[in-house]
This record gives structure tokens, sequence and C-alpha cells, in this order.
């Protein structure tokens, strides 16, 4: 048989292989399926290993090397392998898809080594390298009333929603990281990242699989933090950033009428229906007062997830009960005022402190928390310049199962962004007075979907009284009343035909159309009960 050129070639250079192949066997026959052989030599190791389980080879170099293996789930590899003097470290990145090798100092002051393995490794694991930590786990207590610690401020890098490209420094808690870990990570290998890095476990919330992680007083927060983002075995993790009430004060409790509701057409609308006790708003905020003589019979129970208590929570600041007033008053009972939705029930979630702040986490376990628990509508009257995705991912769970989700947009006069407001699916809602102009200190920009009254609201005050509000909470608060009106008047319609519907059938104000100041317009209830989606 004569052979081309090319092909002749191709057999001498795979004749040339096949003999280096063989002389490196010593021209004997392959080793048998399974043979591993593991030395150790002056501190290194030497490995000679085919088509072998790599449970029992990690289990022979944990044997050579005295350290302990700890699996997640089995890990379906085999290893074909000759090396010889590789450190542990290099020798395991060889063949382990995905670890994390851990010195821990004992109490006794004894060194003792763990390797954790992972079965999957994420696309941030697959372009980078495997994890090799050498260092001592920090141990010891934190201590309590590191929630009480004075905050730091951190210019907000992260893009919003809304285009624009101006922020305002965020506030954060200086010892918290919000962190979500690898799905794939057992609970035991989270527990020893956090432990290298002294982070101790404040709270998990399991729906956003996200762990609130108390640093050790005088941490470097920012160090910290990128020794977690620079990890493989880490998707997400973020600063604990401060949401806050907006500063203003009470207006005069002798106001005469409660004006907006005849601004907004609530009595017309009432003519369809007031609500109904099957419709929930969850009302993420300070607390209620429970005894109010017009809510004491519109409330459910909620939840206190600053102090971690089941139940009605109390209000120690105030604002809730405002908000809930507004939304829920009971009408029709002789006494006080009418609530835009009156026959509705309302769900206290205090995310609040009694000073009015809050932290990204407890606002995310809070409207993870209603939501869970059948809130068809959340009303958020709190805001940050800071950007947390912790707190977004918690607003996408929430819409994601149909809530519809309210925010009033802030109290600054600025089109700055500020969140829950400007995440998107949620209402930003600004406020307007008596005459449908803007409320001087009403936040504005691209990111506002209605406006609603929001000066000199009458609502309920702590022990039973009433006052007189001002700002983007209450204007948030009415629009909040109509979409449980909405929601009372058919049940079948999602938060989008809902959304919609508040938007389209809103009084255009200001500019002809939609525009920065006023967004589709000042909400009216009567238009939108009896609007098509």
């Amino acid at each position: 048989m004569l052979l081309s050129r090319r092909t002749a070639v191709i057999f001498v250079v795979l004749s040339i292989l096949l003999t280096q192949l063989a002389l490196a066997h010593g021209g004997s026959k392959s080793p048998a399926v399974g043979t591993i052989k593991v030395s150790l030599d002056n501190g290194m190791l030497n490995l000679d290993a085919y088509n072998a389980s790599l449970h029992d080879v990690l289990a022979e170099i944990a044997e050579r090397s005295q350290i302990e293996i700890k699996y997640g789930e089995a890990l379906p590899y085999r290893v074909t392998l000759s090396t010889r003097n590789l450190h542990l470290e290099d020798l395991l990145r060889k063949i382990c898809p995905s670890f994390m090798l851990i010195d821990e100092v004992g109490d006794n002051g004894a060194i003792s080594r763990r390797l954790y393995l992972f079965s999957r490794a994420s696309q941030q694991a697959t372009n980078t390298p495997n994890n090799v930590i050498r260092a001592a786990a920090a141990g010891g207590s934190t201590g309590e009333g590191g929630r009480d610690r004075v905050i730091s401020t951190v210019a907000s890098s992260q893009d919003d929603s809304s285009g624009s490209s101006k922020h305002r420094p965020a506030e954060y808690r200086p010892d918290e990281l919000l962190v979500r870990f690898r799905p794939d990570l057992e609970p035991e290998q989270i527990e020893a990242f956090n432990a290298l890095n002294g982070a101790t476990v404040i709270k998990k919330v399991p729906a956003l699989s996200m762990y609130q992680l108390k640093l050790p007083d005088g941490s470097d927060l920012t160090a910290v933090q990128k020794t977690y983002q620079d990890s493989p075995f880490i998707e997400k993790v973020e600063p604990n950033i401060l949401l806050r009430l907006p500063q203003v004060t009470p207006d005069d409790k002798y106001f005469e009428d409660q004006w907006a509701l005849q601004k907004m057409m609530v009595p017309e609308a009432w003519t369809i229906t007031t609500g109904s006790p099957s419709i929930v708003v969850g009302v993420l905020d300070t607390g209620i007062d429970a005894k109010h003589p017009d809510l004491i019979h519109r409330i459910v129970d909620g939840y206190d997830i600053v102090n971690q208590q089941a139940g009605i929570p109390e209000d120690d600041q105030g604002h809730g009960t405002q908000m809930a007033g507004i939304i829920a008053s009971e009408g029709q009972n002789g006494i006080g005022m009418s609530g835009v939705s009156f026959n509705c029930m309302v769900m206290p979630v205090k995310v609040l402190d009694g000073n009015g702040t809050g932290t990204a986490a407890d606002v995310a376990e809070g409207l993870t928390y209603a939501t869970d628990h059948g809130a068809q509508v959340v009303n958020m009257s709190f805001g940050s310049y800071g950007h947390s995705e912790m707190l977004n991912d918690a607003v996408q769970y929430a819409y994601q199962r149909n809530v519809i989700l309210v925010a009033g947009a802030g109290n600054d006069n600025t089109d700055l962004p500020a969140y829950p407001a400007a995440y998107p699916n949620v209402l930003a809602v600004t406020a307007t007075g008596p005459q449908d102009e803007k409320w001087p200190a009403a936040n504005f920009g691209s990111h506002v979907a209605v406006a609603a009254p929001g000066v000199s609201i009458l609502t309920t005050a702590v022990n039973g009284g009433y006052l007189y509000g001002t700002g983007t909470s209450h204007a948030a608060a009415m629009v909040s009343g109509v979409a449980a009106l909405l929601k009372a008047k058919n049940t079948q319609y999602t938060n989008v035909q809902i959304d919609k519907l508040l938007q389209t059938s809103a009084d255009d104000l200001g500019a002809k159309g939609r525009d920065s100041t006023f967004g589709a317009g000042r909400a009216n209830a009567y238009r939108a009960l009896t609007s098509s989606p």
C-alpha cells in the first residue's frame, strides 16, 4: 500500500508518541483500574493513580497528610495522574473541582487541617483557582450591642433603575455584612468559612438564602467584604444598608377635614367597594397601636422583625400607626376617621426601631414574611439612597408572588433615586397638596410612578389619638389603600394589572402626559375602580 507524504508523517509521529508512552511505563502493561499509590517525602507528596475514585485518592492523601476531609455531595470523579514532589495545596488543585483547605487553631493551640470539598463549581468558581485558605480561624464571641454602634457612610456605586448617575452617601452598619453563599455548600462549610473570618450569623432569611453576619469589633469592613467577594464560594455580599423614615413634623391636629379623600374621589369609589377583610395590606414600618379604637378591628397578626417576636408589634415611634390609619382606619363606626380601604385588614410588620431606623436585612426579612403570610399589598413608607441588592432580591421575590408594592419617593426635593421606591416593580409615590401642586419637599424623577395627596393628611396616632401628617409616606399609604380597593373589587387582578390601573387612571398633572414631577398623575380611586386593566 502506498502512503501519501502527509499520511506518512502522521504515521511516524503517532509511532514516536506510542513508543514514548510505552517507555514511560517501562514497556509493561497499564496498571489495574483503581490503582492508588501515595507517598510523602520530606513534606512533599507523590501520587500514582489510574482510573481511581477521587474519594479513595483523597482518603489516601488525608492519611498521609493528617487532614480531615468534609464532603458535600458525592463527587463523581475518577483520577488518572502520576506526579511528584507537590505541596498538598498544589496536588489538590490538580485533582479537586473545588475546595477549601483551612488550618484551625484549637483551644490548646494545636493546629488541625480540614479539607472541604464541593461537588459543583459556580460560574465564578470555574474561572477562579481553587480556594486555599491557610490562616487560623478567629474565635471568640462578638458580644451584644453591635447593632447600636455608630454608623458609617459610603458612596453608593450601584447602578439604579431610574437611570440617574447621581447618588447620595448610603448609611450602613459598620460591622455587618449581608451574604449569599453558593447553594451547593453544606451548613458546616458555611460555618467554617464564617469562622475563618471571625463572622457570626445574626440571622438567615431562607427565602432569599441571605445571611446577616456580625463581624468582630474593630474589623475592617471593606477588607472583610473583599475577602468574601473574592471567594468563589460567594454569590453576593454587601454592607447592611440603613433605611430611615423621612424627617417630617406632624401638622396641626385641628385641620378641618379629610380633603385627600375628596380629591382622590374615594367616597365615589366606596359605592363600588369599601374593601374586604380577605384583603391584607402589609405595613412595613414601626409597628402599630393595636388598641386604637379605629384600628383594633382591622389588624391581623404580624411580626416584630427588629426584636424577633411574633404577634402584633408595638409601635414605639408612631409612624406605623399613621400609615395603618390612612390605609384601613375603620369606617362607619361613628368615631374618628375613615381609611381609604376601611374594610380591608392591615398586617403590621415592624422593620424600623423607635428611632425610625431599619436595616436592609430587616426590611428584606419583613418583606418576605409579609409575602409568605398572605399580604396582597405592601406599603413601605421609608427609604435610603443606598442600593441594596439583597433588598432588591426581596422586592422581586414579593413581586413574583403577585404582591403589589408601594413606597414613598422621599422628602428631600431631589430626583436622586431612593430605595425601595426606585427598585423595579415598586410603585414610587410622590406627594401633592390640596391644589394638586407638588409638595415642595417631595422627591421627583423618572422613577416616580404616581402622585397622591400627602399634605395635612388626617390619620391615627398612638395612644388612641389622631393627627395630621405630611410627606410622601402618607401619599404612599393613600395609594396602598386604593390598591387594596382594586384587589377587593376583583381578587383575580394581578399586581401587574393593578399597577397599570393605578397609573392609567390617574389625573394628569403638570406637563401633558407622564412627567418626572408627578409620574402618570395624581391617583384617582373612582376612575381606577371603573377602568379595565
